[in-house]
């Protein structure tokens, strides 16, 4: 006789899936761009005079470490000199005669100009002439060409300073271009400094990837080189798009600790925006070229017979397998981020693409991406 057709011979046993439970990403996508660190004050000196390199105080060598306010350089030029000193002297003998003068006009100013005259040392800077009054002595002071030589003499000096560079801050000598006793020209390159402190990093970022970069986002720096990194900032963010590229200059800036930045050096840098609203982060393969991505959407609870058991029921969840219009919002490598998935949307974690639209299926939970 013909055996009875059993539950367990006619159940139909429903694809097993993996998936996992969407939710918003809280992280943000991790942007990342190449440069270089530069120094943001680096200096380059070029030559507004002509002259000599004064061997006796030259510190200009590259490499040579220096602090702030000191004279690494100085050009001679003995005939701008010898004019100050000449002018200064003739400076010197009118404020004796105008001493002398005062005694008669002005006795009650005589004992200041008297003191002005005193410290007054052709070898250093010009001091500032005293307060005046009444403007009856000012005309009188102009009459002997008093403001007219002071001011002769200030204009002199502030060109002399031109034949004196000192150092605008601690740092060091990056390249120099001039040798002790060699002559030097009017536009001349003499030297790139570079600070101790103080670095840069200017990246180009894909207008694309740009709108997503805020100011003060966290950034790793990496060396190509080393395995050194160092943590900063996003300080300022380009308002305009270089033509060469189409991209967006980053400016990163204040590292935590600048052990080891080497000016020029060139650098990879990560920058962890902040969270995408309500997107959810899938792996590229997940999302068709049509935009749609597989989920499994539960139909109810249904009973179902253990083929290992004695042949009472048991009930499971029952999904089948349905496709979700999704929109691309950002993607890097093969990560993306999507709006359209809801949080609990039991994704699946392959597109299955032998199994059909609508076909029910066994779904097993795993951990997201």
């Amino acid at each position: 006789p013909d055996r009875p057709i059993t539950a367990q011979a006619n159940q139909i046993i429903a694809p097993e899936v993996s998936a996992f439970y969407a939710s918003f990403d809280q992280e943000g996508p991790i942007i990342e761009g190449y440069g270089r660190i530069q120094a943001k004050n680096a200096a380059e000196w070029v030559s507004e005079v002509t002259g000599r390199v004064n061997p006796y105080l030259f510190r200009l060598n590259t490499g040579e470490s220096f602090i702030k306010g000191d004279v690494l350089l100085t050009i001679q030029n003995d005939e701008l000199t010898y004019s100050l000193y000449q002018l200064k002297s003739q400076f010197l003998n009118d404020l004796t005669n105008l001493v002398s003068d005062l005694t008669f006009d002005f006795p009650n100013r005589k004992r200041i100009w008297t003191a002005y005259l005193n410290a007054f040392d052709i070898q250093m800077p010009i001091p500032s002439l005293p307060a005046v009054d009444h403007s009856k002595e000012k005309y009188f002071l102009n009459k002997r060409n008093i403001y007219s030589v002071f001011y002769q003499i200030k204009s002199l000096e502030a060109k002399t300073d031109k034949y004196s560079f000192k150092a605008p801050y601690d740092g060091e000598v990056l390249e120099s271009f001039v040798e002790p006793y060699g002559s030097v020209k009017t536009g001349q390159s003499l030297a790139r400094l570079i600070p101790k402190s103080g670095f840069e990093s200017i990246v180009n970022i894909p207008v694309q990837d740009s709108y997503l970069i805020k100011e003060k986002d966290p950034v790793i720096i990496y060396t190509m080189e080393s395995n050194q990194k160092w943590r900063g900032y996003v300080k300022r963010i380009g308002s305009g798009i270089r033509e060469k590229d189409y991209s967006i200059p980053i400016v990163i800036g204040k590292l935590d600790d600048e052990t080891g930045v080497i000016h020029n050096q060139y650098v990879k840098v990560k920058i962890q925006t902040a969270p995408i609203k309500e997107s959810v982060k899938l792996e590229k393969s997940l999302v068709s070229l049509s935009g749609y991505v597989h989920i499994a959407k539960q139909l109810g609870i249904s009973p179902s017979i253990d083929p290992q058991s004695d042949g009472s029921e048991d009930t499971q969840l029952q999904f089948s397998k349905e496709k979700l219009k999704v929109q691309k919002v950002f993607e890097t490598g093969d990560i993306v981020w999507v709006h359209g998935i809801a949080p609990q949307t039991v994704v699946l974690s392959k597109p299955y693409i032998g199994i059909a639209n609508g076909a029910t299926l066994n779904v097993n939970i795993v951990p997201p991406l």
